[in-house]
């Protein structure tokens, strides 16, 4: 037996420096990396482009930028004068004393300007320069292509930015960034969360230096207020952060005020608190907290694998990446966090660690002091998140349409429309409500919400990673709309396959017929199982959000079997709908039920296909 264990030890071992042997470091060329810091590489979904941050960097397209755009020609500001005189004459008339002082004074501002703006581009030239956010694209060959800075508002577009942004997460969906900056004065301040009691020393802080930035119809980025969460004191200095791939979670690094040694950077986790339409106040880690600076966290796409930069005992010197797994379905509780090793780590500071979307591939920050470069290298499996499968498709729009029919003397004609894509709900879905407008995966086997994804309003399209060896109940979010369910099963699924599932969304309106695809029966039964509960509780939330909806719960079967026993099968399994949502809160006033037998059939009965088809459970509305 002692000789078994001591080849197992020795086996280990050999395989552990096999997988610490096998990471290959690899610097990023001059297209990334500068004599400057580049930190906080964030790949997106696809491996196609890749964010960076750079810290004080005199970008020369940037300053070249603002004296394009913000110069104004000395000699512009002195013909003003007499431009407005030509013009007054030509019409014949005479400025007023007041119009003359009037443009005197717009030319002193604008000469006085023009030498503001001379001397900021002094200081740029000489001076500290702000943190800007970075993006390259792969090339044919696998390289990366030269970085460009990214847009507003994404970056601040003046000069004199006290913003300092960075990129610090990049959902799945591909359409979802969090960016983290002070906006709180210029260009980048769209919102009224300043908290300027707290910042004159009243009242309890309630925004966060981050926002949600997503693309609009146009494919262009936009960026939502930032985060206002509930109040919490004292305030907290944000230095990094990483957004869950649900969207409702994210993990802060941050300190308390004060200038104390013992005063490092720990990591706390606010919420989205969807029936308050805010974030929860942050609350600290223990089961990562220490005393020691952590820094620059990053969760993987399988919202379970915690990568971040740590001083805490046991590294290899300077700051070292660490890796934790998250235990249980919250978010408070973590395993021990292990070193990635000497194949990652040196003596050296590594400062940031991202995965790609396949949990497969790094990319990492390192270097002395300020002299920061991007590497990156595969991962082994006992360092690498838990593997996912891309999930994605097309989510169209099904519904009817009103119209006033003319060849019956203006009589309201109702009718179907086209299926076509889902490119917004016009308005319906918009706000902050951090899912609008989503496809939402909730795990079948732990009832979580596993997954979510933008949907790109442009295209309809929408796309994600999602954990292996599970099956999902998939559901449309859109404010005025219904999605009709789905479920993804990857049982037995390969890590990286691309699965295609489109998905539909009927608009809620009096009249309207929407399956429940995903209400389960025992045969000839109509006792619930256990997994219709997420189509079930959907429903429910639905009629909380339309509170004068009413609706009628139908059940439909196949022509197995006789006309009355089919009748009665479904009439019961439409029972047990109502009475599910009965017990959940709906009142009974709101709900009816009706079983309709083999009488309504969607697809032919000849074959298992159209007669699984007809096995239905649907809701109509008949009253909004």
């Amino acid at each position: 037996m002692r000789l078994r264990l001591l080849l197992t030890g020795l086996l280990f071992l050999s395989a552990s420096v096999q997988a610490e042997e096998a990471i290959q470091k690899r610097r990023l060329g001059p297209n990334i990396n500068t004599p400057y810091a580049e930190i906080l590489p964030i790949a997106s979904a696809d491996g196609q482009m890749l964010f960076i941050t750079r810290y004080d960097y005199p970008d020369p397209a940037l300053r070249k930028h603002v004296e394009d755009t913000f110069t104004v020609d000395e000699s512009s500001c002195n013909e003003l004068g007499p431009a407005l005189r030509a013009l007054a004459e030509k019409e014949g008339k005479e400025m007023t004393p007041e119009q003359e002082a009037l443009v005197a004074s717009v030319s002193a501002e604008c000469k006085q300007s023009n030498e503001r703006l001379q001397q900021d581009l002094e200081n740029y030239d000489v001076g500290k320069h702000p943190q800007q956010a970075y993006f390259s694209r792969r090339q044919a060959d696998g390289s990366w292509g030269p970085t460009q800075r990214a847009p507003a508002p994404l970056n601040d577009d003046a000069l004199t930015n006290i913003g300092n942004m960075a990129i610090v997460s990049a959902a799945p969906d591909r359409n979802t960034l969090l960016i983290q900056g002070d906006m709180l004065f210029g260009r980048q301040r769209t919102d009224g969360c300043v908290d300027i009691f707290a910042v004159i020393g009243f009242g309890e802080r309630q925004c966060l230096p981050l926002a949600i930035a997503r693309r609009n119809q146009e494919g262009h980025w936009t960026r939502s207020d930032r985060l206002r969460t509930q109040p919490f004191n004292p305030p907290l200095t944000v230095y990094g952060a990483a957004l869950a791939p649900t969207g409702d979670a994210i993990v802060l690094s941050a300190k308390l005020p004060g200038a104390d040694v013992t005063n490092f950077a720990r990591f706390y986790l606010t919420r989205w608190l969807e029936s308050e339409q805010l974030w929860s106040a942050p609350e600290l880690i223990t089961a990562l907290d220490g005393e020691w600076n952590s820094l620059a966290p990053f969760i993987s796409p399988d919202g379970r694998t915690l990568y971040f930069s740590s001083e805490r005992p046991g590294g290899h010197g300077g700051m070292d990446i660490w890796i934790s797994r998250r235990q249980g379905g919250g978010w408070l509780n973590w395993s021990e966090p292990e070193n990635l090793g000497p194949g990652v780590n040196s003596e050296e500071d590594e400062t940031s660690l991202s995965v790609d979307a396949s949990g497969g591939y790094a990319f990492m920050s390192a270097g002395k002091g300020k002299q920061q470069d991007i590497y990156e290298f595969g991962l082994p499996p006992n360092l690498s998140p838990a593997p996912t499968a891309i999930v994605g498709g097309i989510v169209y729009r099904l519904g009817t349409m009103e119209t006033e029919d003319l060849s019956s003397g203006g009589e309201l004609f109702v009718g179907e429309i086209p299926k076509g894509r889902f490119t917004g709900s016009g308005g319906a879905g918009e706000g902050i409500d951090i899912n609008a407008e989503a496809v939402v995966f909730v795990s079948m086997s732990s009832g979580e919400v596993a997954g979510s994804a933008r949907i790109n309003p442009a295209t309809g399209e929408y796309a994600t990673h999602l954990p292996v060896n599970d099956q999902y109940a998939a559901y449309v979010n859109v404010g005025g709309f219904a999605g009709i369910g789905q479920v993804v099963n990857l049982d037995q699924v390969v890590a990286g396959t691309q699965l295609e599932q489109d998905l539909e969304v009927t608009e809620l309106r009096e009249g309207a017929t929407i399956l429940l695809n995903n209400v389960y029966f025992e045969t000839n039964q109509w006792g619930l199982l256990e997994e219709s509960r997420f189509e079930l509780d959907r429903l429910v939330s639905i009629l909380d959000q339309y509170p004068e909806m009413e609706i009628e719960i139908g059940g439909h079967t196949d022509s197995v079997d006789s006309e009355a026993h089919n009748l009665q099968l479904s009439d019961n399994r439409a029972a047990a709908v109502r009475q599910y949502l009965e017990a959940a809160g709906v009142s009974p006033d709101r709900l009816q039920s009706r079983g309709y037998g083999e009488s309504m059939p969607i697809a032919s009965n000849d074959d298992e296909e159209g007669r699984q088809l007809n096995r239905r459970v649907a809701f109509t509305i008949t009253r909004m």
